[in-house]
């Protein structure tokens, strides 16, 4: 089973699955079947250049991701805070 990039329509988030190929998973931040698969870099990269390339493009991926998670679970945190105290 290959490792596909999906996209949920409902909340925003981006998330990696390992998939079934006529899969598609339910996002794992908020549960909702309305996902897609996106496009990823293809495993078969053959030059140093191109593999500095999908690398680098790998890391920022990542980065966003994590910000893009760390945003949602801060927001939360604020909401929940916010109704606990008024």
């Amino acid at each position: 089973m290959p490792i596909y990039d999906f996209h949920c329509s409902t909340c925003g988030n981006k998330f990696e699955q390992l998939v079934k190929l006529n899969e598609s998973p339910p996002c794992p931040a908020c549960s909702s079947a309305e996902t897609t698969r996106q496009f990823s870099f293809s495993a078969g990269i053959s030059t140093g250049k191109t593999q500095g390339r999908a690398l680098n493009e790998a890391k920022q991926i990542r980065k966003t991701r994590v910000a893009e998670r760390h945003e949602r679970e801060l927001n939360s945190y604020l909401k929940d805070h916010h109704e606990d105290h008024h």
